[in-house]
This record gives C-alpha cells, sequence and structure tokens, in this order.
C-alpha cells in the first residue's frame, strides 16, 4: 500500500496543475455570467434606486431559468468527455446533435414558464412603482433564453473535450460588449436615447446573442474543430440520444434550480419590503454568487478530467481527482481521518491486515501544521452504516455525519506517532413504533511507525470502540456496526470491537527488502448477541511474509505468503492459505 502512496504523491502535482488548467477557464467564464449582470447593477445603480430594485427582482428570476439551464446542459459534459477519452471523437458529433435538440426543448418550456410568470407578475407583492420598470426588462431578457440554449451546449462540447478556454474568451468579449453597450444605452452617449434600465436589457441581449453566435462560428470556422462541425450537422436526432441527455440532464437541472429557488424567493420576499431593501439586496446577492462559482468552476473541472479517465478505464487516477486541497483544507472522497496510510505495511493483498483501517469517504477535513513536528487534523465524514436487521428493524438515512480528529508527531520523514479518535451516530428505524431511533458509536487509535536502526522500519496500529466495524478491515462486509439488542425488542446496539497489528520491515539493499506483519480484529459478545447464531464471527488472525524487489522507478515485483485463521462465538475455527505474486508497472 505504501507504492499506491508514492504514486499519488509523485503525480498529484501534475493533477493539480492540469485540473486548475481546465478549471480556471471554467471559472472565469461563469465568473463572466455573473459579471453581465454584476455589471447592469452597478451601472444601473448609478441611474436610479427604482431601477436597481427591478433589476434585482428579474435578474434574480431569470438567475433561477439559466442557473437550471446550465444544470440541464452539464448532462452533455461526461458524455463527450467520456467518449474523448475513448478516442471515439467520430461519435461526439451525434451525442451534441441530439444535446441541442434537448436543449432547445428545455429552453422552449423554460420560455413559456416564464411567458406565465409575466402574465402573472402584478399577483407576486411587488411594489407597483416597480412593474412599469420590470415588464420591458423582463421582456427583453426573456428573448434572450434560447440563445443562452446555444451558448451552453456549445460550451459544453467544448468543455467535455478540454477547450475550456474558448467558452471563456467568448464571455469575456460578451461581457465588453455588454458593459460597452450599457455605458451608451442606460445613460445615453454618443447620441443614443437615454434607456435606463430598458437599456441595459437590450445591451445584455445583444452579448447573449453575440456569444452565441461566436461559440458556432468558432466551432465552424477552426479547423480542429471541422470534424465535430460535419458530424453535428450532418447527424441524425435518436431516442436513445436524446432520452441519455435528459436523464443526466433534469437532475442537475432540478438540483441547481432547487438551490437557486431560494434565493429568488427570497429576492421576491424581500421586495414585498420595498424598493429600497430590494435594491439592496440585489447588491449583496450579487458579489455572494462570485465567491460561489469560484467552486462551481472548480467542480466543472473535476467532472471534465474524472470523465476522461473513466472513458480511459484508469479509475485509480479517478479516485486521485475526486478531491482537492486547498490551504490545508481538503473537499471531496479520498483517504478518511479514521486511518494512518503510513503506518500500513507493504502488501500484495490490497486490503491490507485485518484489525486495520483502511477506507475512502467523502469529506470536508482540515489539517493544522502550524507546530514543529506536529499534524493536527479534523475531517466531518459522509457515514457509512452497515448493521444486521430483522423484520422489526431497518437501517435508516443518517442524519448525522461522522466526525474524526488525530495529532500526529513526527521526527523524521519516516518516523512518527499517530492517536486518533472518532464519534458517529448511527439512525435506525423501528418498524414496530414507526420510529428513528440513532446509536452512539465511538473509536480510538494509535499508531506508529519508525526506524529500529538503519535497515529495519517497526509499524503498528491498534484500535478500539463501538460500532466501528465499517473502519475495521475483516469486520467491514459482516454488517455489524449496529445489531438488534436480544434484551430489548426493536432496538439496535453498537457492539465492541478490537483491531490491531504490528510488523517489521527490512531493508536488504535500496531497492530490496522484505516485510511480516501479524494481526487481529476481534469482535465482542453485549446483551446475549449473538442469540441464535453461534456460528458468528468472533475474531479473525492474519499472518503475511512479503519480499519485493523495485527493479525500476516504474517497477515493482514481489511474492507474499499470507496465512488466515477465523473463530466464531461457538470456537468453530476455520484457516485459509496463499500465495501472492506482483508485477507492477507505473506509467
Amino acid at each position: 500500500m505504501n507504492n499506491h502512496t508514492t504514486s499519488i504523491a509523485t503525480n498529484k502535482k501534475h493533477h493539480y496543475r492540469e485540473l486548475l488548467s481546465i478549471g480556471f477557464p471554467i471559472i472565469i467564464g461563469q465568473l463572466g455570467t455573473i459579471i453581465l449582470g454584476f455589471a447592469d447593477t452597478l451601472m444601473i445603480g448609478h441611474h436610479s434606486t427604482p431601477e436597481l430594485a427591478a433589476a434585482g427582482l428579474v435578474n434574480n428570476i431569470f438567475g433561477l431559468v439559466f442557473v437550471s439551464y446550465m444544470g440541464f446542459t452539464y448532462g452533455l459534459t461526461p458524455i463527450i468527455g467520456r467518449l474523448y477519452g475513448e478516442e471515439r471523437t467520430d461519435c461526439i458529433g451525434q451525442k451534441v446533435r441530439n444535446a441541442f435538440c434537448a436543449n432547445m426543448l428545455t429552453g422552449i418550456i423554460f420560455t413559456l414558464a416564464l411567458i406565465l410568470l409575466y402574465l402573472n407578475l402584478a399577483h407576486i407583492g411587488q411594489p407597483e412603482e416597480l412593474l412599469e420598470l420590470i415588464r420591458p426588462y423582463f421582456l427583453v431578457n426573456l428573448a434572450s433564453v434560447l440563445f443562452m440554449g446555444i451558448f451552453y451546449t456549445m460550451k459544453q462540447f467544448l468543455d467535455g473535450i478540454g477547450q475550456t478556454k474558448v467558452a471563456m474568451w467568448a464571455m469575456i468579449g460578451g461581457n465588453i460588449v455588454n458593459i460597452l453597450g450599457n455605458w451608451v444605452l442606460i445613460y445615453g452617449v454618443a447620441g443614443f436615447p437615454e434607456l435606463g434600465l430598458l437599456g441595459a436589457g437590450i445591451s445584455t441581449l445583444a452579448s447573449r446573442i453575440l456569444m452565441a453566435l461566436a461559440m458556432i462560428g468558432i466551432v465552424v470556422i477552426c479547423r480542429k474543430f471541422r470534424t465535430y462541425s460535419y458530424d453535428i450537422v450532418h447527424s441524425s436526432v435518436n431516442r436513445k440520444d436524446f432520452k441519455e441527455m435528459n436523464r443526466l440532464g433534469w437532475p442537475v437541472a432540478l438540483q441547481l434550480g432547487m438551490e437557486s429557488a431560494a434565493f429568488t424567493l427570497s429576492c421576491v420576499m424581500v421586495g414585498w419590503l420595498g424598493t429600497i431593501p430590494l435594491a439592496a439586496h440585489q447588491v449583496m446577492i450579487t458579489i455572494s454568487q462570485l465567491f460561489y462559482l469560484v467552486l462551481s468552476g472548480m467542480a466543472a473541472a473535476m467532472a471534465i478530467r474524472v470523465s476522461h479517465f473513466m472513458g480511459q478505464k484508469d479509475y485509480a487516477a479517478v479516485r486521485r481527482n475526486a478531491y482537492v486541497s486547498f490551504r490545508d483544507v481538503t473537499v471531496g472522497y479520498t483517504y478518511g481521518g479514521f486511518m494512518d496510510l503510513g503506518a500500513m505495511p507493504s502488501t500484495i493483498d490490497f486490503q491490507g491486515p485485518n484489525g486495520a483501517t483502511f477506507y475512502r469517504a467523502t469529506q470536508v477535513a482540515y489539517t493544522y501544521k502550524g507546530l514543529k513536528n506536529f499534524r493536527f487534523n479534523a475531517s466531518v465524514e459522509v457515514p457509512a452504516v452497515d448493521g444486521t436487521t430483522n423484520s422489526e428493524l431497518d437501517i435508516a438515512q443518517q442524519r448525522m455525519p461522522d466526525f474524526t480528529a488525530y495529532a500526529q508527531y513526527g521526527w523524521n520523514s519516516k518516523s512518527h506517532v499517530r492517536v486518533g479518535g472518532l464519534i458517529r451516530s448511527m439512525t435506525y428505524t423501528s418498524t414496530l413504533s414507526d420510529k428513528a431511533h440513532a446509536v452512539t458509536g465511538f473509536g480510538i487509535q494509535a499508531s506508529t511507525t519508525f526506524n529500529l536502526g538503519k535497515q529495519w522500519q517497526v509499524f503498528g496500529q491498534a484500535t478500539y470502540g463501538k460500532g466501528i466495524g465499517q473502519y475495521l478491515n475483516d469486520l467491514s462486509n459482516l454488517n455489524v456496526d449496529i445489531v438488534p439488542n436480544p434484551d430489548e425488542t426493536g432496538k439496535m446496539q453498537a457492539l465492541p470491537m478490537l483491531g490491531w497489528y504490528a510488523g517489521l520491515q527490512y531493508n536488504i539493499s535500496p531497492k530490496v527488502f522484505l516485510s511480516s506483519t501479524y494481526s487481529m480484529s476481534r469482535l465482542y459478545s453485549e446483551n446475549g448477541y449473538p442469540a441464535n447464531e453461534p456460528s458468528t464471527y468472533r475474531y479473525g488472525q492474519y499472518f503475511v511474509a512479503n519480499l519485493f524487489w523495485n527493479v525500476t522507478p516504474n517497477m515493482q515485483v514481489g511474492a507474499e505468503y499470507l496465512r488466515g485463521w477465523r473463530t466464531n462465538f461457538d470456537n468453530s475455527t476455520n484457516h485459509a492459505n496463499r500465495m501472492n505474486l506482483l508485477v507492477q508497472y507505473s506509467f
């Protein structure tokens, strides 16, 4: 497992660089979407406060529509990214053609919904003096919906093949047109009439039309996109691809739409307070969106990278790119906080010792490195709970995350001591009472690795807790996080658990080493468990001895002998012997 860790560390900078190279243009492009509205807000605000309030309401309504619309088009990105990763570029044009048709149909649906809303603007409780300003600005924005659909379709297609800078430059150009148009039409510069809010709407409409046309023009004119453009024009619409686009697009559209709806609803409610509060609310919402879209842009870049790796069947790279770290904060799917990857033994058996904790989780984690030789970490992780159920009990959707923390002291690159802890709340439902209940679990852990002379390395870990079967190897697949309590009908309990391992490594030379590890995991009885199944697992033992040779920096070979024992609560035993061989080449 140390070899996996080394590979990840070696490639981390490369993946971050690639992620940023894709993500930065997306961030700029998405910020450009907000800047279109921000420019309107700023320049209209200098013209009049009532116009600013009217713009705030309309922009929030259309923000909800455009965010949902953009979310729907997101369904195209993984499709294109996977095909691009598989080098099946001949299929991309047909997918884009079907996506274009699906996106235009979705745009028509959004347009009809907006027309219905327009006819009922007088009934949503906004100040009467604003309605005369709202209506023309609303209609001008309405005319841009389908053009934004065209832009989004082309953007997701180009993002999917890694060409994220195209949309960025189109958006920058659109913003320049919008700002110049605002200056001319809002204030009446260079002989143009002073149109105020309506002028801002006309300018925004013009910029969105030009952005859509620019994206189409680039795909048609540029030589590197010529094959794609030919396939887009000459391919046919088919039900399978059309349904796939809708299947992937609508869940994202609804998710983003519901998130945005909260802000839109708040804007409507603020409008009930009057013109001035609505204007102030518009300013603050616009500023807050600038920060939100930075994270959104990096998430979009991650989706593109993952889709490429899925197409290449590089699943290790998928795992590496499922998280991002910035200023000691990690967000995403990666190794959990209730484990010590640095103290894991080298083994061909990927699962590792049965007493070890080795897992990945979706999480938000923070690591503090401000003290010399010390490291502190705290994380909030999405829980996974497995338990034994019956007709009276069911594992419910978990309400609380798992909380982990550790403190580590290291005195050189290969030596450290770590102590950590875990607390979790595991939710289940009693069918007898039709109520949800929770059982508290906890875990404590200590681990170490250190040099014993120039050629010897010692490593080990010990873990004890209740309800931590999900974390302990050899117990994680036994559904024992929570089990029925034989002493209380309709109740579940968390069982005590223990896991530990200890090992020794001898470095014969810089490229050749021997290692051996002994481990054990144990499940304890409590409140009469197990009541009816005495053949249930009680404890297991594990012994491994192996030899590894790092032939080159990219190639490793190894051989391993493994023996395992299992003992049940009725004292029956089983054992197994196995030989493992390894030839690994890292590209």
